[in-house]
């Protein structure tokens, strides 16, 4: 017992060097195809698709017990699935099918979901209070592609724990914030929201109220009835409002150019501000 123990653990330490390794580029492809072969997995044979998953808050369990919860699903349900517990989060490539010929595919892989679905089940039952952000990745068809699908998940998990989502967020899911999220960390982006809101930009308590009228202006697609009746105020109010918002922003939204780029702002507001 204490030998395959010793064994399954070499075993666990390979697999998440070789692991780490791949996701930074610093190991050759055909040296990691024959580790991850060697520990029974088929990269370039079967399509696999990243999750990651971490605990959200301070007062969480450890990310050991979280690693625990998924190996414990992923026997449950019968998948063939690597789990790896790095830098405070699960990294799990799981196997799983496309759909058929004809399907979409466009949607989150049935197996992906069933265990990011159990895993969040259980934690409910077992750790009421905890919270958990889960990213999914596209599928990688070849071992060239994990990183691609890694890097998807990343960036879907940061989008499920600043929005403090309760569901497992899928990359090809988000839309525009598909472009957005992959642009968080450049100060282009950054300069981008603020240059385009102007005063709106900054944190202020009429400030945010000028930005729920924004909000709803775009909602109803620029249509000032319906905007009137979203916030529930005259239209004269409503009117009033948007040429305050017109005045601190400093733009014009009878432009086309103009209204799209304050959308896309406030769409890097949502994703700046959780």
């Amino acid at each position: 017992m204490a030998k395959e123990k010793a064994i399954r653990e070499a075993q666990k330490r390979v697999q998440g060097s070789v692991l780490e390794r791949l996701l930074l580029g610093s190991v050759p492809l055909d040296q990691a195809m024959r580790q991850l072969t060697r520990l029974g997995y088929q990269p370039n044979g079967k399509p696999y698709t990243a999750l990651i998953a971490c605990w959200v808050g301070e007062d969480a369990p450890s990310e050991r017990r979280l690693e625990t919860t998924f190996n414990e699903q992923v026997a449950l349900l019968g998948l063939q699935a690597l789990v790896q517990l790095l830098e405070g989060s699960v990294v799990v490539f799981c196997h799983a099918e496309q759909p058929p010929n004809g399907a979409p595919r466009k949607s989150m892989p049935r197996a992906v979901r069933q265990l990011a679905e159990a895993v969040l089940n259980r934690v409910r039952v077992q750790f009421p209070s905890a919270q958990l952000a889960i990213g999914v990745g596209r599928p990688a068809e070849t071992l060239a592609q994990w990183r691609i699908s890694y890097q998807e998940a990343v960036a879907a998990q940061r989008i499920a724990q600043q929005w403090r989502l309760n569901q497992p967020l899928y990359f090809a899911d988000l839309g525009v914030y598909r472009l957005l999220s992959l642009l968080l960390e450049t100060p282009e982006l950054h300069n981008f929201y603020r240059e385009t809101l102007g005063e709106l930009a900054d944190e202020t308590q009429s400030n945010e109220d000028f930005i729920l009228t924004l909000e709803a202006f775009f909602e109803a697609h620029g249509n000032l009835s319906q905007t009137a009746n979203r916030l529930h105020v005259h239209r004269n109010t409503l009117l009033y409002r948007m040429e305050r918002i017109a005045q601190l922003g400093g733009f014009d939204l009878d432009n086309p150019e103009t209204r799209l780029a304050v959308h896309l702002a406030l769409k890097i507001r949502r994703l700046l501000q959780g």
